[in-house]
């Protein structure tokens, strides 16, 4: 599957007390949704990882994209899509694996893997919204 990159600025926590605005190089494939960021809400989980480099038992082990609550408007969308360049879209910022037993009867929402956008949970961590542009599945 052919993939094509874009680079934009981006807010990175690094570690407490250490979050930078730099620019970071995003891919994207034929099937994904690119939306561009137009604003994002600051939760108590970023501010957690400033002061303290974690949020509960989710901790900073590499640089991350904070942020998870954000809206922007479509820039790419994949052939056939129902989604429109040039919508406003609020993204919903959970990931379900689809693979487990609830997302397979249709219940992504009580996924046993559940992962978050902006969320250090895992390693490797999922980069956020507080980006120019994010990658999203449709």
């Amino acid at each position: 599957m052919k993939t094509e990159k874009i680079t934009c600025n981006a807010c990175l926590a690094h570690a407490e007390k250490d979050v930078r605005f730099e620019a970071r190089e995003i891919e994207y494939s034929e099937n994904d949704v690119v939306v561009k960021v137009a604003c994002g809400g600051i939760c108590g989980s970023d501010i957690h990882y400033y002061q303290h480099g974690r949020a509960g038992m989710s901790i900073l082990k590499h640089p991350m994209v904070i942020g998870h609550e954000f809206v922007g408007v479509i820039s790419k969308v994949p052939a056939g899509s129902e989604l429109k360049v040039g919508q406003t879209v609020a993204v919903n910022p959970s990931c379900p694996c689809n693979q487990c037993e609830m997302c397979l009867s249709g219940h992504q929402n009580l996924c046993s893997s559940m992962r978050f956008m902006g969320s250090a949970q895992f390693n490797p961590h999922v980069n956020g919204g507080f980006s120019q542009f994010v990658v999203v599945k449709p």
